[in-house]
């Protein structure tokens, strides 16, 4: 299969984490940030009544950091209202394009009802392009470039 058909055809379903760490919009910022640290995540999902309703992630904090802060304000003060979501029949092709114009590392994948089922980064699509593209990925040479090479 080659790069284009793949990412025409495979899910982002079939590259995202499952589960995404989620927390609810009253949790404090101290608390988000212990998770974060510990199950070595750069971003984590904020949800109301069980619904994604934002994202917080390391580039909301670092101007934070710099400031005076407090790290017991919820954060729902914090994170980024309404991020851009994909539902998990997306195909990756569409979740690479969003994240290109958006200038997102991540998006929260979710079903019909808004809850949260799962998360693409793009180093999940990385990975999952060289597992199933591994010999063009390997063999690649600033010569001859990816696209429309097959792999394998």
């Amino acid at each position: 299969m080659d790069f284009i058909t793949l990412l025409r055809s495979s899910t982002v379903e079939e590259a995202m984490t499952s589960p995404p760490l989620c927390f609810d919009v009253g949790v404090p910022l101290r608390v988000v940030l212990r998770s974060m640290l510990e199950r070595r995540t750069s971003a984590v999902l904020v949800c109301r009544a069980g619904a994604v309703c934002g994202i917080f992630t390391e580039r909301d904090f670092l101007p934070l950091a710099i400031g005076e802060i407090s790290f017991d304000q919820p954060l729902e003060s914090l994170m980024k209202n309404d991020p851009v979501t994909l539902p998990t029949r997306a195909i990756l092709a569409e979740a690479i394009r969003k994240m290109s114009l958006g200038g997102y590392r991540h998006l929260p994948i979710v079903d019909d009802e808004h809850r949260p089922v799962g998360m693409i980064k793009v180093k999940n699509i990385v990975h999952f392009l060289v597992e199933h593209l591994s010999r063009a990925v390997y063999n690649a040479t600033p010569e001859a470039p990816l696209l429309g090479r097959e792999g394998a």
